[in-house]
């Protein structure tokens, strides 16, 4: 567009040559008094004046012409492109932060699939695989240590296979880097169980005293029932559990395997207060409590966590 205007200015300043020559090769000779000399050159640069405008409308209808044809919807495919670049505008209309998460998370699934799309294409085999790691860089990068850097999980005790895996000894990790830092300022997690037996769990046994002893980091435990009778009081949709890392997003978890991890992501300010009012509520609710028979007195570090 740029260029575009750029060009007509060129085209209308070159409009003032003729029309001013002309003019005054006419009044030199005497070919028309200097009244007809001035008119002669106002009509011929209208004249050119309407005859660019002409050409630039014809252009801008061309231009206009082929990005109809190239986003027109010849087929499935054709559909699901024109949904994604319209739908990525809105993201990136909305979009409050920089670097923001969603914006990161399309980009890389963007980049996966042309990727793969192009391998195929050229290759004709096809690669399945399928990820549903997020940018862990951006999320964390979130933290900056403001008074409203806090990350607020919710988690289940039933999935403590989930949380001393691989990947999520790794997140840890980064996230008790962050409250180092002071990039984040806590760590409030909420442990939901469903029988006293999941508080006995080793797991579970060593995950309160980490939180009993480190700087920077809470627990409570809470039952299901009663976590399960707040959400419906408080009108939740949770399918499981969620996180909330700080005040710009939330993490609602569906499943957490190892091996597979559906969930959910919003971003929505009043949907992040919402869940933030909820946690601390239930944080504050007489049936959140730690226990007492917990060490929090003796060393225990994040290497003694996953030992």
């Amino acid at each position: 567009m740029k260029e575009f205007l750029r060009t007509s200015g060129t085209l209308l300043l070159l409009n003032l040559f003729p029309s001013v020559i002309i003019p005054l090769l006419t009044a030199h000779y005497k070919w028309m008094s200097d009244a007809e000399s001035a008119l002669l050159g106002l009509l011929i640069w209208l004249s050119l004046t309407l005859a660019a405008l002409l050409n630039d409308v014809r252009t801008v209808k061309e231009q206009r012409a082929c990005q109809i044809e190239l986003w027109d919807a010849q087929s499935s495919f054709d559909v699901h492109l024109n949904n994604v670049r319209r739908a990525y505008s809105s993201i990136l209309a909305k979009t409050l932060f920089r670097p923001d998460l969603f914006v990161r998370f399309f980009d890389d699934r963007i980049a996966e699939l042309e990727h793969s799309i192009v391998e195929t294409a050229n290759s004709n085999l096809m690669h399945l695989e399928r990820s549903h790691v997020v940018s862990l860089d951006v999320l964390l990068g979130s933290f900056t240590g403001t008074a409203f850097d806090v990350f607020r999980p919710i988690h289940f005790l039933s999935d403590n296979d989930f949380l001393f895996d691989i990947y999520a000894r790794h997140y840890f990790n980064e996230v008790y880097t962050l409250v180092k830092e002071g990039k984040l300022k806590a760590v409030k997690r909420i442990m939901v169980y469903s029988a006293d037996s999941e508080l006995a769990d080793p797991r579970a046994v060593k995950l309160m005293r980490f939180h009993s002893v480190t700087p920077g980091y809470e627990y409570r435990i809470l039952r299901l029932t009663d976590y399960t009778r707040l959400l419906r009081d408080y009108r939740l949709d949770v399918p499981r559990d969620f996180g909330i890392y700080g005040d710009r997003y939330l993490y609602c978890a569906v499943v957490n395997r190892s091996e597979n991890i559906v969930g959910y992501w919003q971003r929505e300010t009043d949907v992040v207060k919402r869940f933030t009012d909820f946690f601390e509520m239930c944080w504050r609710s007489p049936a959140c409590s730690v226990v007492k028979t917990i060490d929090s007195k003796s060393p225990f570090s994040i290497d003694d966590l996953y030992a």
